[in-house]
């Protein structure tokens, strides 16, 4: 079960796809800078939900796998 906070190009690019052709692979929240963005990474690749807030991924008891690949200076 897993969690991304950050999904920009990198994310897109190389990390997600090549997680999403594992089996049992489930991928549940992303949390991106904006709240379009995450929704847009959520419905292109199949995340659970998107959220605003980084407890949500952070704290999730069904998440057990956290992928941060937000920008190097943040």
């Amino acid at each position: 079960s897993i969690g991304f906070i950050g999904a920009g190009s990198y994310a897109q690019s190389h990390l997600i796809p090549n997680i999403c052709n594992e089996k049992g692979v489930s991928l549940k929240g992303v949390i991106t800078s904006t709240s379009t963005s995450s929704r847009s990474v959520a419905d292109r690749y199949g995340f659970e939900f998107c959220t605003g807030n980084e407890d949500d991924i952070l704290k999730n008891d069904d998440i057990n796998t956290i992928f941060i690949a937000t920008r190097h200076d943040s």
